[in-house]
């Protein structure tokens, strides 16, 4: 008996490789997945059926490397794309490039309009909807960073020690208010913490 090998990128290309996923405030049926290699996806989990929103490299605004998911209060999703430049796969390239091929996207379920927030970010992964529910942290991995999204522009920053790689956020059950959030980390060395 013969054993075939797969590569696992020709794998991930057909079937996809889902990394951020976040049912919808507003329909509990819906399921959203950012997936590195299909692009965005809304799954219907009662009815078991699957839509491609945005399409990986053939949409109105080019996505590439779908990360993670956030949904904001007025039921618009945030999106981090890791680099526009290099696939999954090839993601150590990217971080080893520093190009800065990365992007904050936003999704509007009404009408399906699709809109980058921030763009030449490096390697932006994690996403967490901050405790006013007005911003977004977002880890910037291999500029060793959190970027905080609000209204208007940049405004100082504070440093953390360690090498971010994913956050999340505690929620009390009982308050439904962020307790506290945790950031992964990797690494020794500085995370800066800057709000733009």
């Amino acid at each position: 008996m013969a054993i075939h090998f797969i590569d696992s990128a020709v794998v991930e290309e057909m079937c996809g490789r889902p990394l951020g996923m976040t049912f919808n405030s507003q329909n509990e049926d819906e399921l959203y997945v950012a997936d590195s290699s299909l692009g965005l996806l809304k799954v219907n989990v009662k009815t078991k059926s699957l839509e491609t929103l945005i399409p990986r490299n053939s949409s109105s605004v080019r996505v590439n490397f779908l990360n993670d998911i956030v949904q904001l209060p007025n039921g618009s999703f945030l999106i981090s794309d890791s680099s526009l430049r290099f696939s999954r796969h090839d993601n150590q390239l990217e971080a080893l490039e520093c190009g800065g091929n990365g992007q904050l996207i936003r999704y509007e379920p009404q009408d399906g309009s699709v809109h980058v927030v921030l763009s030449q970010l490096h390697f932006p992964n994690g996403l967490c909807l901050n405790e006013d529910r007005q911003s977004v942290m977002v880890v910037e991995t291999t500029r060793a960073r959190i970027l905080r999204s609000v209204t208007g522009g940049r405004e100082g920053g504070e440093h953390v020690k360690g090498y971010a790689g994913h956050i999340e956020v505690f929620v009390s059950h009982q308050t439904c208010q962020a307790e506290h959030v945790m950031v992964e980390i990797l690494l020794s060395g500085e995370v800066e913490v800057q709000v733009i």
